[in-house]
C-alpha cells in the first residue's frame, strides 16, 4: 500500500486509544534501546485512554546519567484536511498551552490543561530533586503534521527546560510503517493494511500456515502420531544443511518430517514446506523460498529482506521438499538440491548455512539413480524403514485408543505383524476386520463407501466406486495427479452424478479432501498409495471394459501404476503381453509387487520380462535408462527369479545388480558391493542392504562365503570384497575361513586392512589366534616415511579406513588383545591411534593413558604436544 494511503488512514484515526497502542509499538521497535522498556499508564486493559499526567513512561537501562522519557500522543481528526491552519493552532494548544500565562476575563489566571511540554516540565523538575543530572527525552507524537515554526517553538522551549523533544509527527509515523519490515507486520496488526516487506513477525506467521497446509496434505491424525527412532536420527542429521530421507512409500517419512518442522517452528523459530515445482523453477534456493512465500502471501514485494535476514546457523531456516518423487524430474531435482548444499558448503568455508533442508525420496528412486550421482548425494542421505517392532504395535495400541477400541498387547503385536509394521497399513487399517497387507487399502475405500451410505442413503457403493474410477480414467488421460478443483468440475467424465458422488466423498474427507481457499482449492488423496491404488483400479477397468487407450499404457510416468493394475487376479495374459510391449518396465514393478506371495500371474509375468530381456532392441543404447531403471526395481526386489535376471542386466549398472543379488541370497553381490566400499566409508544404504540379506538368508549366506574364503585362486577384488564382507557380519564361524584365506594369500601384505578388520569382528573367544599374525605383520611394515608429511606404511595402515570402521562397529572381543598389544613399542603409536575416538570405556581408557604417558615423557623438555580428545 502506499504512503499516501497510510497517511490518510493515520489521518482519520479517531479512537485515541487504538491511536496509543499503534504508537507505542512502533516507537518500541523503532528505537528499542531507548523505548522498549516503555510503560503505557495512559490505557486501561480494554485498549481506552485514560487521564494521566504522562501517556508513556521508562527510565532507559543503564543511562549514566540517568535518561527518562516520557510520552504524550496527541490525535487530530478535521473533516476539512486542508484546514492546516486551525490543525496547527490544535497542536500549539495541546503541546504548549501554559495556563499561568492565560488570564481570564477577570484578570485571574485561567484554569485550562497545561500543555504535555509544560505538564512533563513540571514532572521533571521535581524528578530532579532526587536526580539534579537527570536527562530528559519528551517524545510528542500525532498523527498531524504540525508547521516548521511549531517544531521550532516547541524545540526551543525543551530546551529552556533542559528537555530534549522526539517529535513522531505523522510523516514519521507513516516512514516507519510503509519502509521497515516490522512496521509493516504493526501496521497489519493495527491498521489492517497489507504487508509488503517480509519480517520475523511475518515469517513466522507464513511458517505456521504453511504447516497447516501440509497437515491437511497428511489427511492424518496428528494425535495418532507416535514417537520413533527415526525422529532422534533426523534430528542428528539437521546438523548439516541437506538430508534426503530415503525410504519406501508409505513408511512414514512425510510425517517424520513434518513433526521436525512443527517442533522447530513451535518452539519460535522459521520453516517452510516448498513444493517441487517451486524447487524446479528456482535458480537458487533463497529464489525458491521467496517464490514460496510470495506464495503464501502474494503481496509480498519483489525486494524484500530475504530469510537470511531473520535467521542464522544458530536458528536457522527449516524446509521440507514435497514431493519431487511425483515430479517426474527426480533426478534433476536431486541434483540440483544437491548443488545447492555444495555452494553451501564452499560458504561455510566463511559463514555457516541459515537453512535446514529435508527432502523425502522413494527407494526406488534413490536406486534408480546414475552411480555417480548417488555417490554424491549419498553423504546426504538417511535411510529409513518402516515402524520397528515394538512401534508398530505401539502405533497398533494409539489408533485403537483413538477408535475407543481396547485390544492387548498380543493383539496389537499379531496385527503390526499381519501389517508388516506398515505406518501407512497401520494407520488405514480397520481395527473391526482381519488385518490383510495385500488388501488393506481396497478395504480402507469400501470403508470408506460404507461410511458415506450410511449417513447419506440414496445412492448404491458401486455408483460411488464408479465415480471414484472415472476421476482415476481422467487423470489417466489427461497425465494429471495433481487436482485442482476447478479443473476437475470441467472434465467430461465427472458430469452429472459421478461429480455430485465425488464432492460428497471429498466432504467426507476420509479418502480424498479439499485443502486451500476457493478460489486455488485443490483435491488431495489420503496418501500417494491410496491415489495409486486408485489409479490401478482404473487401469484395471478401463482394460477390462476395451477401453484404456495406448497412449496411457505406454507412458513411463506410470509404469508403477500399471504394474499394480497387472497384478489383479482378473487381469488377462494377453494384457500382460500388451505391457509388455508398450510398458516393459511396469512388468519390474509388478515382479517387486508381487515378490514373494503366490500369485496365478507371477510365471507369466516372470516369462514375459525374460522374452523383453531378450529381444534385440532391448539392447541397443537408446534403451540404456530403461535397462536401469528395470534394475533398479530389482534392487528393491524380494523374490524367486531375481538373480537371474539381475544378471542378465548386470554389465549395464554392476552396483545395482549386486544389491539385487544380495538381498536375494547371492553372495557374490555382496562381496562386489563391498569390494566397491570400504568398511570405513559412512554409507547408510549399503549397511541397510547387508543387514536385511543376513536377518533373511542368515547362515545360508556365511556357509557361501565361507566357502569362497578358502578357495585356493580367489582374485585380489574377490578376496578384498569377501574379507570386507566377513567384517560385515561379524560372524564368529567365519574366523576359521579368513584364516585360511590367510594362508594362501601370496599377496597378503597388500590387503592386510582388509584381514585386521575381518578377523577383529570375527575372532569370538581367540583373538591371539587370528590376530597375532595379522598384527606381526603389521609391525613389519616400514615407519619411515617415504616423503616429508605422508606418514608411514605402518602408522597408516589402520589410520583411515579401519580407524572409521571400527569406531562406527567396535571389535569388542578384539579390544584386550589389541590393548595388549598396543602396550609394545613397535605399534603402541599406530594402535593408539586406531582405537582413538572409539565409544568403548577400554579403548577410552588405555588412549588416555598412552597420551598422558606422552605428555609425561615431554613435560620440560620445552616440547609442545597436541592432544585432540573426542570424535573427529
Amino acid at each position: 500500500m502506499s504512503a499516501e494511503t497510510t497517511a490518510q488512514v493515520l489521518a482519520n484515526i479517531t479512537d485515541a486509544g487504538l491511536f496509543e497502542r499503534l504508537v507505542t509499538s512502533i516507537l518500541r521497535e523503532a528505537n528499542p534501546e531507548r523505548y522498549a522498556s516503555l510503560a503505557h499508564p495512559g490505557v486501561n486493559v480494554a485498549g481506552q485512554t485514560v487521564k494521566s499526567s504522562v501517556d508513556g513512561i521508562c527510565f532507559v537501562q543503564g543511562a549514566n546519567p540517568p535518561h527518562m522519557i516520557a510520552v504524550h500522543h496527541t490525535t487530530h481528526y478535521s473533516k476539512d484536511a486542508k484546514d492546516l491552519k486551525s490543525i496547527d493552532q490544535a497542536l500549539r494548544k495541546k503541546w504548549l498551552l501554559d495556563p499561568s500565562k492565560v488570564k481570564s476575563r477577570k484578570g485571574k489566571n485561567s484554569s485550562v490543561t497545561a500543555g504535555d511540554l509544560i505538564k512533563t516540565a513540571k514532572i521533571v523538575a521535581k524528578e530532579r530533586i532526587r536526580t539534579p543530572d537527570l536527562v530528559v527525552t519528551l517524545v510528542l507524537t500525532t498523527n498531524s503534521e504540525p508547521s516548521q515554526e511549531l517544531i521550532r517553538d516547541v524545540q526551543a522551549l525543551g530546551r529552556n527546560y533542559g528537555i530534549e523533544i522526539d517529535p513522531w509527527p505523522r510523516s514519521r509515523l507513516v516512514h516507519f510503517l510503509d519502509n521497515q519490515p516490522t512496521g509493516q507486520w504493526i501496521r497489519r496488526s493495527f491498521l489492517n493494511i497489507e504487508q509488503e516487506q517480509l519480517s520475523s513477525e511475518l515469517l513466522h506467521k507464513l511458517s505456521k500456515e504453511s504447516l497447516d497446509i501440509q497437515q491437511k496434505r497428511l489427511l492424518d491424525n496428528p494425535n495418532a502420531w507416535i514417537p520413533r527412532q527415526l525422529d532422534s536420527l533426523l534430528s542428528s542429521a539437521l546438523n548439516r544443511d541437506m538430508t534426503f530421507l530415503v525410504a519406501g512409500s508409505g513408511l512414514g517419512k512425510s510425517v517424520a518430517c513434518f513433526r521436525q518442522l512443527m517442533a522447530h517452528v513451535e518452539s519460535g523459530n522459521f520453516g517452510l514446506v516448498l513444493s517441487h515445482e517451486t524447487v524446479a523453477s528456482a535458480s537458487t534456493l533463497e529464489q525458491a523460498v521467496m517464490e514460496e512465500l510470495r506464495q503464501l502471501h502474494p503481496s509480498l514485494a519483489v525486494i524484500s529482506p530475504t530469510p537470511s535476514s531473520f535467521c542464522s546457523s544458530e536458528q536457522p531456516l527449516w524446509l521440507i521438499v514435497e514431493d519431487i518423487n511425483r515430479s517426474g524430474k527426480a533426478q534433476i531435482l536431486l541434483e540440483k538440491l544437491a548443488s545447492w548444499s555444495q555452494i553451501s558448503s564452499e560458504d561455510n568455508q566463511k559463514k555457516s548455512s541459515y537453512w535446514r533442508v529435508l527432502c523425502p525420496l522413494w527407494r526406488e528412486i534413490f536406486a534408480s539413480l546414475p552411480t555417480q550421482i548417488r555417490e554424491n548425494i549419498q553423504p546426504l542421505t538417511l535411510i529409513a524403514d518402516g515402524f520397528t517392532e515394538s512401534e508398530g504395535i505401539e502405533a497398533v495400541l494409539k489408533r485403537s485408543h483413538l477408535a475407543n477400541q481396547d485390544i492387548s498387547l498380543l493383539e496389537a503385536g499379531s496385527i503390526a505383524h499381519a501389517l508388516g509394521n506398515d505406518p501407512l497399513l497401520i494407520a488405514l487399517h480397520n481395527r473391526d476386520k482381519t488385518p490383510d497387507a495385500n488388501h488393506i487399502i481396497e478395504q480402507f475405500f469400501e470403508d470408506c463407501l460404507s461410511d458415506i451410505r450410511q449417513t447419506s442413503p440414496g445412492y448404491f457403493a458401486a455408483s460411488y466406486r464408479q465415480a471414484i474410477r472415472a476421476l482415476g480414467s481422467e487423470m489417466l488421460s489427461r497425465r494429471k495427479l495433481d487436482l485442482v478443483s476447478n479443473e476437475v468440475t470441467t472434465w467430461e467424465g465427472l458430469q452429472g452424478q459421478n461429480l455430485q458422488l465425488l464432492s460428497q466423498l471429498v466432504d467426507r474427507g476420509k479418502f480424498i479432501r479439499s485443502i486451500g481457499s476457493s478460489d486455488n482449492q485443490r483435491l488431495v488423496f489420503r496418501h500417494d498409495r491410496v491415489r495409486d491404488w486408485l489409479l490401478a483400479d482404473a487401469v484395471a477397468d478401463l482394460e477390462s471394459r476395451g477401453l484404456l487407450q495406448e497412449e496411457v499404457l505406454s507412458e513411463p510416468y506410470f509404469a508403477e501404476v500399471i504394474g499394480a493394475a497387472i497384478t489383479r487376479e482378473t487381469i488377462s495374459f494377453s494384457f500382460i503381453e500388451r505391457v509388455k510391449s508398450s510398458n516393459p518396465l511396469a512388468l519390474f514393478h509388478a515382479f517387486r509387487i508381487i515378490g514373494e506371495a503366490k500369485h496365478p500371474n507371477r510365471n507369466t509375468i516372470l516369462k514375459a520380462i525374460n522374452n523383453w530381456l531378450v529381444e534385440p532392441t532391448t539392447k541397443k543404447p537408446s534403451n540404456l535408462s530403461l535397462r536401469l531403471e528395470a534394475l533398479a526395481m530389482l534392487s528393491e526386489t524380494d523374490a524367486p527369479g531375481v538373480s537371474q535376471l539381475a544378471r542378465k542386466l548386470y554389465q549395464d549398472n554392476p552396483l545395482n545388480a549386486a544389491v539385487a543379488l544380495l538381498r536375494n541370497g547371492d553372495i557374490s553381490g555382496g562381496i562386489y558391493f563391498c569390494s566397491v566400499f570400504d568398511p570405513g566409508c559412512d554409507y547408510p544404504w549399503r549397511d541397510n542392504q547387508i543387514e536385511h540379506a543376513k536377518s533373511k538368508y542368515g547362515h545360508l549366506l556365511t556357509e557361501a562365503l565361507s566357502k569362497i574364503l578358502q578357495g585356493t585362486t580367489l582374485p585380489s577384488q574377490t578376496r578384498i570384497g569377501a574379507l570386507r564382507l566377513s567384517g560385515h557380519f561379524a560372524d564368529p564361524s567365519l574366523a576359521i575361513a579368513i584364516e585360511a584365506c590367510w594362508n594362501t594369500d601370496n599377496d597378503r601384505l597388500n590387503h592386510l586392512d582388509a584381514y585386521l578388520w575381518a578377523f577383529a569382528e570375527c575372532c569370538a573367544d581367540d583373538p591371539v589366534r587370528f590376530l597375532k599374525p595379522i598384527c606381526d605383520a603389521w609391525a613389519s611394515l616400514s615407519d619411515q616415511s617415504e616423503k616429508t608429511g605422508i606418514p608411514s606404511s605402518r602408522d597408516s595402515l589402520a589410520a583411515y579406513e579401519v580407524r572409521w570402521a571400527f569406531r562406527k562397529w567396535p571389535p569388542y572381543s578384539a579390544l584386550d588383545y589389541f590393548i595388549q598389544r598396543g602396550s609394545e613399542e613397535d605399534l603402541k603409536s599406530p594402535i593408539t591411534y586406531m582405537l582413538h575416538g572409539m565409544d568403548h570405556p577400554k579403548a577410552v581408557n588405555f588412549v588416555v593413558n598412552e597420551f598422558a604417558e606422552i605428555h609425561g615423557q615431554i613435560e620440560g623438555t620445552g616440547s609442545l604436544f597436541l592432544m585432540q580428545v573426542g570424535n573427529d
